[in-house]
């Protein structure tokens, strides 16, 4: 693992991290953050390899994006959505800690495993970071980071990398709640309309006549 840092590099780091969690906070559009977040990300945590995975509603599965991929030639993954019991990232999200993984021996890579931890892992990758992603202690996810460097990840490497999971899982919940809102906002107002179009008579009205509405 690598040495703790000097003062002044923790610092330029965690400035860097302000400017990120900024965005994160900033980007209301999700597709555009996590288009984003890759690269920023990287200013503050030296990886190769970022994937994040979201549990889908059922919970049992969860589906993967590729953020950053620094290497050529990496093959794309065979499947984007895994069983909850497949994989690292399966295993954060169950386990619900940040956790790092040391590469596999030759021995335990031949036992086989999940087609999405020999992407993680391609290119003589060393280490991998995995952080769940949590909201209201609700996780909805993890996010991986895969590196080649010989020294790994350090304290602050994970300290950071949780204050970044935390500020995106708020995003992705204020994303997926503004989804929400605007299908319910949708469909009432179809609701609203319908009357409107209906070319049969509607009347509202009290005992005395008074017409309250009338389509």
């Amino acid at each position: 693992m690598s040495t703790t840092e000097s003062p002044l590099v923790q610092g330029a780091r965690y400035a860097l991290l302000s400017e990120l969690v900024l965005l994160i906070a900033r980007t209301s559009d999700l597709e555009a953050l996590l288009a984003k977040l890759g690269k920023r990300a990287k200013w503050v945590i030296d990886y190769d390899r970022c994937l994040i995975a979201l549990l889908d509603e059922d919970g049992s599965t969860y589906h993967v994006r590729v953020l950053l991929e620094t290497g050529r030639d990496v093959p794309a993954l065979d499947q984007s959505r895994f069983s909850a019991e497949e994989g690292l990232l399966g295993q954060t999200i169950r386990v619900r800690h940040t956790q790092v993984h040391a590469a596999p021996t030759a021995t335990e890579s031949l036992e086989g495993g999940s087609a999405l931890d020999t992407q993680l892992w391609h290119g003589n990758k060393r280490f991998v970071l995995t952080v769940p992603l949590e909201v209201n202690n609700e996780v909805i996810g993890a996010l991986a980071f895969a590196t080649a460097r010989a020294e790994g990840y350090a304290r602050e490497d994970t300290s950071i990398a949780s204050a970044i999971a935390t500020h995106l899982s708020l995003a992705i919940d204020r994303s997926r709640h503004t989804a929400r809102l605007e299908a319910a906002n949708v469909k009432l107002a179809r609701l609203v309309t319908f009357p409107e179009l209906n070319p049969a008579a509607i009347v509202e009205a009290d005992r005395d006549g008074v017409i309250y509405y009338m389509n």
